[in-house]
């Protein structure tokens, strides 16, 4: 079902990159795929939110890690991939306070996406622009699998 829609996405995307690392335009290219609903070639905020959606399970627009990792397998919960990406957009939202500020991190992150500011995300874009935040997802999962001695 779509909530264990591919683990790859989770990661990447994380809310939104360990498994990307591995393949990185692939996994870009079919993330960007899955987050474009309409397949029109382009991202809006709106199919990004709804990707979102999709984790935050009582739609109060606060990721708590409890729904973070409830769209992973069970295995995978307690993963550094999981830990770090969640401990990543924690910080991402402004303050590092155990939850993810979905709307912050929708604004931001689609802002950051949207390089030339025309109000949709191309997949060109997608692809070169979540690529930076991507290494800083890899940072924080390194630093999730230090703190867990794995």
């Amino acid at each position: 079902g779509r909530p264990h829609l591919n683990m790859k996405l989770f990661v990447v995307v994380g809310l939104f990159a360990f498994a990307a690392a591995q393949r990185q335009s692939d996994s870009l290219d079919d993330a960007f795929a899955l987050l474009d609903a309409d397949a029109d070639g382009s991202l809006s905020k709106a199919e990004l939110a709804g990707y979102v959606s999709v984790i935050d399970k009582n739609q109060d627009n606060i990721i708590t890690m409890e729904e973070y990792s409830g769209t992973a397998a069970q295995a995978d919960r307690n993963s550094p991939e999981i830990v770090g990406t969640f401990n990543f957009y924690d910080n991402y939202d402004g303050d590092a306070n155990g939850k993810i500020d979905a709307n912050v991190v929708i604004g931001k992150l689609y802002g950051e996406l949207d390089s030339n500011g025309d109000g949709s995300v191309s997949k060109n874009e997608f692809t070169h622009e979540f690529s930076a935040v991507e290494q800083n997802i890899a940072a924080a999962v390194a630093a999730a699998s230090t703190a867990a001695g794995k």
